[in-house]
């Protein structure tokens, strides 16, 4: 796998604030992955559902702890995580499909467009 390319993996926690409130707090890690497009069958099957597939992104399966959304192209600057354009994942898969694989410690994200993600 290539994993040349940075992403971030934005885990969204509440907390309840002074006067009890849930608040929404947001914490980003960078990620190496493996970046590409989704094929033809999985734009398909997902466009006819209304989802707006976009990315395929391959890791380390040890490196996603169920995180929601993904930046690609983002900066992280004092904690904070800036510019990018933000994906919703709609699916994941493990598996193993070639000999290389076998060990099964990989994971690959689909990832859309999707309102309320900005």
């Amino acid at each position: 796998m290539d994993r040349s390319s940075l992403v971030y993996l934005v885990k969204e926690t509440y907390e309840l604030d002074e006067i009890g409130q849930r608040v929404q707090r947001e914490s980003a890690r960078p990620v190496y992955c493996d970046v590409t497009s989704v094929s033809g069958q999985e734009w398909f099957q997902a466009n006819q559902q209304g989802m707006k597939p976009m990315f395929r992104i391959r890791m380390f399966k040890y490196d996603y702890d169920g995180e929601l959304i993904v930046n690609i192209g983002g900066t992280l600057e004092g904690g904070e995580l800036t510019g990018g354009r933000r994906y919703g994942v709609y699916r994941t898969f493990e598996g193993t499909r070639r000999m290389a694989e076998a060990r099964g410690d990989e994971i690959e994200l689909y990832v859309e467009e999707k309102a309320g993600v900005s």
